[in-house]
């Protein structure tokens, strides 16, 4: 009885210091990676000319958990958003950065610096971080071609605006990646949106406004079912009204002025009530003509919502990020940095639309 009461307490014995040596083992691998991830850090902010208020504090002695602009996993310690937006950056985000080792980051906001002596767009934001969901680098002076794997990111928020990348957009080659924000408007892509973009199906806003782009929206855009806002303005696109759209579901924000598009408006559709969340419209400047579209002006369902006024007032918005969009309006070019959900504008003016203005215009 003595011998199975002793086999037992060595049994517990050896079970205590197995475990022991687990959460050892794990806290000096939590500890190691903190390290790491704390080094990488401070070389990234030494690899620029310019210490700003927001890193002039970041010291090796001091937790990197209370460095301003950097949060981390309270559970695991890992740096999960790094926010030196406005900081004054000067100098290159280099392929080998240590930026790059910090692989758990999911919100990474490094807009309105200076990284023009970067070199070609860094092709590691494609790939660093695969658990990566908001990367805003607007206006930060990139240049050279979009990387090809920002596409593969799950539902990543990507804000690529004001900047002076070039090339062609890349070329989707796979159905499941999940985009859902792809905002790279005021930079200098040219050529034809491919066809393959709408592989991408979770998109919400593709924004490409005041590029160098041609050709016709691709047919291919009527499987965007998710979409809620089309900014494609201020480009040389062409062909006729593109009819693909009428049938999704969530768009509610449509821009196409100031392009070349052209030809007469169809006078029947083949959807019931097409375009049925569309507030906002703005084809101006183009080489439209004949009647007044009145099967679509007539079935703007969303701007006649006579409740609007009692609706609580929002934003097209998600976490970190604003839908933003660029209209003519009254003839001036106007700049929406945040898009009221209740707000609603049409705008076919510097056409050739000819005809009398029907009354059902007075009820949007």
């Amino acid at each position: 009885m003595k011998m199975c009461k002793w086999t037992w307490y060595k049994a517990i014995l050896v079970l205590l210091i197995f475990f022991r040596h687990q959460l050892v083992g794990s806290s000096t691998a939590t500890s190691s990676n903190a390290a790491k991830q704390k080094t990488a850090l401070f070389q990234f902010k030494q690899s620029f000319r310019i210490s700003t208020p927001k890193t002039i504090n970041w010291s090796l002695s001091s937790d990197h958990c209370t460095w301003e602009g950097v949060s981390y996993d309270q559970s695991t310690g890992d740096v999960i958003g790094l926010d030196l937006s406005c900081s004054q950056l000067e100098g290159a985000i280099l392929p080998n950065s240590t930026l790059f080792q910090l692989s758990h980051l999911q919100f990474l906001n490094l807009s309105q610096n200076d990284f023009s002596l970067s070199g070609q767009f860094p092709q590691q934001f494609g790939f660093f971080a695969q658990g990566l969901l908001h990367l805003n680098l607007s206006n930060t002076q990139f240049w050279g071609r979009v990387p090809s794997g920002i596409s593969r990111l799950y539902k990543l928020i990507l804000n690529l605006s004001r900047n002076n990348l070039s090339g062609v957009l890349p070329i989707c080659q796979t159905n499941f990646s999940s985009l859902l924000v792809f905002d790279l408007p005021m930079n200098n892509i040219r050529g034809n949106i491919p066809a393959t973009l709408s592989k991408i199906r979770y998109l919400e806003t593709i924004n490409l406004n005041s590029n160098q782009l041609e050709g016709r929206i691709p047919s291919s855009f009527a499987e965007f079912e998710f979409l809620q806002v089309l900014d494609l303005g201020n480009h040389q696109m062409n062909g006729a009204f593109p009819q693909c759209l009428e049938a999704l579901p969530n768009l509610q924000v449509l821009v196409l002025k100031s392009n070349r598009f052209h030809g007469v408006k169809k006078k029947s559709s083949k959807i019931e009530h097409p375009f049925p969340s569309l507030r906002i419209i703005d084809l101006s400047y183009n080489e439209f003509s004949g009647p007044l579209p009145a099967i679509y002006l007539r079935n703007f369902k969303a701007m006649m919502n006579g409740e609007v006024n009692k609706i609580a007032r929002s934003y097209m918005e998600r976490q970190y990020y604003s839908d933003s969009t660029s209209l003519v309006i009254k003839g001036v070019d106007l700049v929406l940095e945040r898009i009221l959900t209740i707000f609603t504008t049409i705008d076919i003016s510097s056409n050739n639309f000819e005809g009398k203005i029907a009354e059902y215009i007075l009820e949007i």
